[in-house]
């Protein structure tokens, strides 16, 4: 298509616009027409099937050029933006001719696993949908922590690869409500019109085309793009934070530390002389947690906990519609009776349960996010219901347990294993270290787990709780 502004002092931009799979190119040309009205540019565009195949997809964009070169366009200052999986072959193909591009586009796609902005060999624009079950909001929130932690070594790198996400759109909206039935399974209810979505779309790619071939002369861009990544980082804070919690940098976990001091039943005065560290491990490698006095004046209880987050393992960055936090957290810490028995004259607040503590996990979560999207989760799903808990009588047998997840009609079901031994004592003294028993182990929901429902999962038109379990 060749370019809406034919005057020849502005620059002269090709974008390549490719398709997702199974999808024909034509379901862009709104699109496109609507970047080419934004833009100030010069700017054809061309329009390419994706199968699967690079070399295809690599040949395809290069007879394109030759044609649109025999319409008077000057080979120069080409991007390619890729929609969803299409956006995998076009970094690809980026690396392979980094010479002879200026830039990609990711439309409902990320940066593959692995790959750092920083390195990456020309600019890059990521414009997501919030409402994307193709591309999940909470996968896009993992790339965003990668560009993040780059931003904090060098804020140039906000210009380089803005991320933006746009509220109210879904995977389809890139092209025109049209995708392949199993894509339509996953993806959620837009609640933009697709001409306002596409729209705002084009502004976004409009601008970033500009920037990208001016450069940083022009401040109210650069003032606009800095605004862009204020607003990406807002939305998915809540996200990274509660999986911060979870698991932080030093592979402990924030909110174990707050369970296992729930669990211990002390309250008021008593809660700060008691101290908790938690550990993640390999699975099953034969460890329990323990406890150790120190008793310099004040007598403090140390309880150290381990836990292992189990998470489904896919082969290719091609499943990011199914999610990625960890399906359960088995967690191996202390009776209440065990802590208590090191304690003289405690009150305990209450007894809790496996089934306590996947509750306060869903609150936790529900506590983090935004009105809107809480908003939407209310509107779809019916809320949870935790079962009691079900007691194993060994601890081979639990292991060979799963927390128990089950979606009826958008209400969720939990029911967690609990392993339990009775605390053993000699003399009427309680031994420290792992060797008084009180083990309390707990098969329990991981708060991420409960963000990726209450963004995507639950929002889906019928949602089943076992789709991932063929992948885990």
């Amino acid at each position: 298509m060749p370019p809406i502004r034919s005057n020849v002092s502005k620059p002269e931009v090709t974008l390549v616009i490719v398709s997702e799979v199974g999808i024909n190119y034509t379901a862009y040309t709104t699109l496109g027409q609507y970047i080419q009205r934004r833009s100030q540019l010069k700017l054809w565009l061309a329009l390419v099937n994706f199968d699967r195949d690079l070399a295809r997809l690599e040949k395809n964009i290069i007879s394109l050029a030759a044609d649109l070169e025999q319409l008077g366009m000057i080979r120069a200052n080409i991007f390619i933006a890729g929609h969803g999986e299409a956006g995998i072959s076009v970094q690809r193909l980026a690396n392979r001719n980094p010479q002879q591009l200026s830039g990609i586009i990711l439309l409902g796609s990320l940066l593959q696993n692995g790959t750092l902005f920083e390195y990456f060999g020309m600019n890059v624009l990521t414009v997501a949908g919030d409402l994307d079950g193709v591309t999940r909001v909470t996968q896009i929130a993992q790339t965003f922590k990668v560009l993040s932690q780059e931003v904090e070594k060098n804020r140039a790198m906000q210009y380089k690869a803005p991320m933006v996400i746009v509220k109210g759109i879904n995977h389809g909206s890139f092209s025109n409500d049209i995708l392949q039935e199993d894509m339509k399974r996953y993806d959620l209810t837009a609640e933009l019109p697709i001409r306002k979505s596409q729209r705002l779309i084009a502004s976004y790619i409009s601008l970033f085309l500009s920037y990208t071939i001016r450069g940083s002369r022009n401040k109210k861009q650069r003032e606009r793009m800095s605004k862009w990544f204020r607003k990406t980082t807002m939305f998915l804070q809540p996200i990274l934070e509660m999986e911060k919690m979870e698991l932080n940098r030093f592979y402990q976990s924030q909110w174990l530390n707050t369970a296992q001091m729930w669990l211990s039943g002390l309250g008021g005065n008593d809660t700060q002389f008691l101290r908790v560290k938690s550990y993640s491990i390999e699975e099953n490698i034969g460890i329990s947690p323990g406890l150790y006095i120190r008793d310099n004046n004040v007598r403090i209880v140390y309880v150290t906990l381990f836990f292992y987050l189990k998470r489904c393992e896919y082969q290719s960055d091609s499943y990011s519609h199914l999610a990625h936090s960890p399906t359960e957290i088995r967690a191996f810490m202390l009776s209440q009776k065990r802590i208590q028995s090191h304690f003289y004259n405690v009150t305990s607040v209450r007894d809790f349960t496996c089934r306590d503590l996947n509750y306060a996990a869903f609150v936790t979560a529900l506590s983090k996010v935004p009105p809107e999207v809480l908003k939407r989760y209310y509107g779809k799903h019916k809320g949870a219901i935790f079962h009691e808990d079900i007691h194993i009588n060994n601890e081979k047998e639990w292991w060979q347990r799963k927390l128990l997840v089950n979606s009826t009609e958008h209400e969720q079901h939990v029911t967690a294993y609990l392993y339990e031994t009775e605390v053993e004592s000699t003399g009427n003294e309680v031994e420290e270290g792992g060797d008084g028993g009180g083990f309390f182990y707990c098969t329990l929901l991981p708060p991420s787990r409960v963000m990726e429902w209450i963004y995507v999962d639950a929002l889906r038109n019928s949602y089943n709780s076992e789709i991932n379990q063929r992948f885990c």
